[in-house]
């Protein structure tokens, strides 16, 4: 009688260490998905070139945001971030790969370079910032492949 007691404190005590193993994995789970998620806040804070005001400034903000949240903001908000999107995309720089089919001459080498197209010599491939037209103009008539690197 007590051998069967004995069994099922061993194995009540075996599920009990299977139980924290398992919670212990969600806790980093949550962990890392809320690193993923102040990241995220730290790039939009980039995004929209308010990443060098002063740390108590931006608590502030957050703590006014905090106050004055409700649907109509929420909504409103969400219009002025899909309108900087939108915007943002027709007009802004692009990170790009630049590779060549053919060797480049000196002249567009020198080209690249003014238009702060960097080099991979790894890669065999230039790349930089621009848009996607400018630079498919400024090399027009050459035989590249254009990549858009995407964060």
């Amino acid at each position: 009688m007590t051998d069967k007691i004995e069994e099922r404190k061993k194995k009540i005590d075996e599920q009990i260490e299977r139980n924290l193993k398992k919670k212990k994995l969600l806790l980093e789970k949550e962990r890392k998905k809320r690193a993923s998620r102040f990241k995220d806040i730290g790039k939009l804070a980039y995004r929209a070139d308010i990443d060098q005001i002063d740390e108590s400034a931006l608590f502030g903000a957050f703590i006014e945001i905090a106050k004055n949240i409700n649907d109509d903001k929420l909504k409103q908000w969400k219009e002025i971030a899909y309108e900087f999107e939108t915007q943002s995309n027709n007009s802004s720089e692009k990170v790009f790969c630049i590779s060549f089919l053919e060797d480049p001459s000196q002249e567009i080498k020198k080209i690249l370079k003014e238009n702060k197209f960097m080099w991979n010599r790894f890669r065999k491939e230039y790349y930089g910032k621009g848009i996607k037209i400018e630079i498919e103009n400024l090399l027009k008539g050459f035989k590249i492949k254009i990549e858009e690197i995407i964060n």
